[in-house]
């Protein structure tokens, strides 16, 4: 199932698209979604640079899966070194379901998408879902563990940039509606009202929350 991006068009013109693909060096068998690059300008007049992202999975295991994620987070980091180094108060915005946590090596070492606001310097990357990860919050639950799998990575000039083309705070947030949860019976709590249990139809929206 491939990413795609939806915008307003009256906020958003996309000028430049690539669809990045991932070929696994070490097994070329593995297939994967691509990672879709848009580049564009917000109101007529900043540059913005967006990654949607749908990592690979962790089937086979967490660890068995994860140089793949690694992988796939070094491909970007080669294309934000790229562009930053054309422009190093570039605004990128990085998102999507990385199936791995904020403190998990694909994000920290692949990415090095940074966990505090104060260590940023130059065109840093800045993983602004670190705020819901430490509190113990997710958007993905498996069992009884909430996960933070879908996050939103910001290029340092969105962060402390005091005005123009900024992210207020440098805050993510997860939209956790009652309508999107249902009771989990069995693992006590709330879950993600998702739409099929396996072939079963259940009606609901998705397995994951959306962040914003």
């Amino acid at each position: 199932i491939d990413v795609g991006l939806i915008y307003r068009s009256e906020k958003f013109r996309p000028l430049t698209h690539e669809a990045i693909r991932l070929t696994f060096p070490t097994d070329t068998s593995v297939k994967t979604r691509d990672i879709l690059y848009v580049k564009g300008l917000v109101f007529k007049k900043d540059t913005l640079h967006v990654f949607v992202n749908h990592w690979p999975s962790r089937s086979g295991g967490q660890t068995a899966s994860e140089p793949r994620r690694i992988f796939a987070a070094q491909k970007i980091r080669h294309y934000v070194d790229s562009i930053c180094a054309r422009d190093p108060d570039a605004n990128i915005v990085i998102m999507g379901d990385f199936n791995d946590e904020p403190g998990d090596k694909s994000l920290l070492e692949g990415l090095q998408a940074k966990a505090s606001k104060e260590e940023l310097k130059g065109c840093d990357l800045y993983n602004s879902s670190y705020t819901y990860f430490k509190q113990g919050k997710g958007t993905e639950k498996y069992k009884e563990h909430w996960a933070v799998l879908d996050q939103i990575i910001l290029s340092s000039a969105l962060v402390t940039r005091k005005s123009g083309l900024m992210v207020q705070d440098g805050i993510s947030y997860i939209f956790d509606a009652p309508w999107l949860l249902e009771e989990d019976t069995k693992y006590l709590g709330t879950m993600p009202f998702r739409t099929y249990a396996g072939p079963r139809y259940l009606g609901g929206y998705s397995d994951h929350l959306p962040v914003f």
